[in-house]
C-alpha cells in the first residue's frame, strides 16, 4: 500500500507525500528488525523534509535515522543529523525530547 502511494506521489510531483511514504516504509521495516533495509528509507526520507524545511520530519526522522548512523559506525553524520533533530524539536517547543536527543549525541561522541 505504501508503495503504491510512493509511486502515485512520484507521478504527480508531490514531494511531501514521497517524504511521507519512505518514512513510512522505513517504520515497517525498523519495526520488523531490518535495519539495513530501512536505511535507504530513512536517508531518502531524511533529505526530503530537509529539503522541504518540515521540522516535524526533521525531528522525528532525524532522531531515528542519527540513531541509525551511529549503530553503522558513522557518528560524524549521526552527530550532525541529531543535532538538526535536536534544533527541530526546540523550533516545534519540544523542549523535553530535544534534550533526550541531546542524550544520544552525548553518547553519539562517546
Amino acid at each position: 500500500m505504501l508503495a503504491t502511494r510512493l509511486e502515485t506521489n512520484r507521478k504527480i510531483g508531490n514531494v511531501d507525500g514521497i517524504a511521507a511514504a519512505h518514512w513510512g516504509l522505513a517504520t515497517i521495516e525498523l519495526r520488523r528488525g531490518k535495519v539495513v533495509e530501512a536505511a535507504p528509507q530513512l536517508a531518502e526520507a531524511w533529505s526530503l523534509f530537509t529539503r522541504l524545511g518540515r521540522a516535524d520530519g526533521i525531528a522525528a526522522i532525524g532522531e531515528i535515522f542519527g540513531q541509525v548512523l551511529v549503530a553503522a559506525g558513522q557518528r560524524d553524520q549521526a552527530i550532525a543529523i541529531l543535532r538538526r533533530s535536536v534544533e527541530a524539536y526546540r523550533k516545534l517547543g519540544r523542549e523535553e525530547r530535544a534534550h533526550e536527543v541531546e542524550a544520544l549525541v552525548a553518547a553519539a561522541r562517546g
